[in-house]
């Protein structure tokens, strides 16, 4: 990071744009609450770069295993309402084609990612097909707000975790269980319930039952997931039943939604990827080649571009802004099995060098940052003037949807905010600047 401490020193930026007037604080379910204010500055991602609007964190309660948070998930807040900071993968490939003539977009608006037990790997603009057994295939995508896929099987050898009712199917279509792809999980989550009577017994019941009968019988066998009627991905026993062990709490069953959660297990099998549309976003799903060695060194390829993605194992919780970020390594701790990605993002002109919890359960984009008095909205970036008609134009729709959503993003002084919108307005057609509550819980 900059000087000040491993947190961002938006003193040190040019391009830097911001106030502590303008504040936020966003809620996950494990508990941690991130707070501080919103900022706009050039972000840089393996080699491609975009201005684009982000979250500069001051106050952190709870845990945060990196120098901040750069998730990848979509845009959106499930079924409430509101504005919201737009995704930055959404600046990086331009996707709303108004990137402008700083940085160099991702030229497909692509990414996909895969595991392994040491760390990860993070494809922008494509997939490497060295990586996987067979081409990824496109599975149904069941939200706009998450990555959720429809889970139509899941297995322990020939015992099945998900028993659906006779009655389940609708319209003759198969029956399913909503699943979200969820990088920042380690464990996976399986509801406790019969979900309305479409299912015969509990899914997390059906594992724990399994685990145990493992434990009795030293079997082994592999956790098969369906997606879609579509793709089958088998989790080694390796991967999925050590992780039980290891981990208190695993697998988890306060689910989000009543969805199952697929995390860390199933990226260590599979590869994801994901096409981002105006319209929303395409997953497609392929089982990992595991002869296929995980890039660990950034790398450019005629189909994409290669960025690590490091897996390191947190020494306990800590409060991520007290504590020396930098010095987390690869540290076996209590709970040896709880993980944390983190993928290096540079902040500002002159870059300043982050580790970022990476994380495709939500569209949340901050920093560690120093806390400053500056205040920088009146000079507009000159390579997007335009910006400046488009936010007065939805200036009197914001400002009263930003009063609503009080709760969730406090402004101690709205009238600045009209110009920094301005600023932040490098990349998308329509600017949301509300930190939502996050939909998942950190297993």
């Amino acid at each position: 990071g900059g000087e000040g401490g491993g947190r961002f020193e938006t003193r040190l930026s040019s391009l830097w744009r911001g106030s502590e007037e303008l504040r936020f604080k966003t809620l996950y379910a494990s508990g941690t609450a991130l707070k501080g204010f919103i900022c706009s500055d050039l972000i840089t991602v393996g080699r491609y770069a975009s201005l684009a609007p982000f979250g500069c964190i001051t106050d952190v309660e709870g845990i945060l295993d990196g120098q901040g948070v750069a998730g990848f998930g979509p845009a959106g807040h499930g079924e409430r309402k509101g504005f919201e900071l737009p995704p930055v993968f959404k600046a990086l490939a331009n996707v709303s084609g108004e990137h402008g003539s700083l940085g160099v977009p991702v030229p497909h608006p692509t990414f996909s990612f895969l595991c392994d037990e040491k760390g990860g790997e993070l494809q922008l603009g494509g997939f490497d097909a060295s990586a996987v057994s067979s081409p990824p295939l496109p599975v149904a995508s069941l939200s706009t707000t998450s990555y959720v896929v429809p889970i139509t099987a899941m297995s322990v050898g020939r015992t099945k975790v998900l028993e659906f009712a006779a009655n389940a199917s609708h319209h003759g279509q198969r029956p399913f269980v909503g699943g979200i792809l969820d990088s920042g999980a380690t464990c996976v989550c399986l509801p406790d319930e019969l979900l309305g009577g479409k299912l015969t017994k509990s899914p997390w019941r059906a594992l724990t039952d399994i685990v145990g009968k493992s434990a009795d019988a030293a079997r082994r066998d592999a956790l098969s997931v369906e997606i879609d009627g579509a793709v089958k991905i088998d989790i080694p026993a390796s991967v999925w039943l050590d992780s039980v062990k290891d981990l208190r709490g695993c697998p988890a069953r306060q689910c989000p939604h009543s969805d199952i959660v697929l995390g860390d297990w199933f990226f260590q099998a599979a590869l994801v990827k994901i096409d981002w549309r105006q319209d929303g976003v395409g997953i497609s799903i392929a089982s990992r080649n595991l002869s296929y060695a995980l890039k660990t060194q950034a790398s450019s390829h005629p189909s994409h571009s290669s960025l690590p993605v490091s897996k390191v194992y947190p020494p306990q919780p800590p409060n991520a802004y007290d504590a020396a970020v930098s010095t987390l390594d690869r540290v076996v701790l209590e709970d040896k099995g709880r993980v944390a990605l983190l993928v290096p993002v540079d902040i500002g002109w002159p870059p300043q060098r982050f580790q970022l919890v990476f994380d495709t359960g939500s569209s949340f984009f901050g920093v560690l940052t120093v806390p400053t008095n500056r205040v920088l909205l009146g000079k507009l970036h000159n390579t997007h003037h335009e910006a400046r008609d488009r936010v007065h134009k939805m200036h009197a729709a914001f400002q009263a949807k930003a009063v609503e959503d009080t709760e969730h993003l406090s402004f101690s002084s709205p009238g600045p905010l009209v110009i920094l919108v301005g600023v932040a307005m490098v990349t998308s057609v329509v600017l949301s600047v509300w930190v939502r509550r996050r939909r998942r819980r950190v297993f």
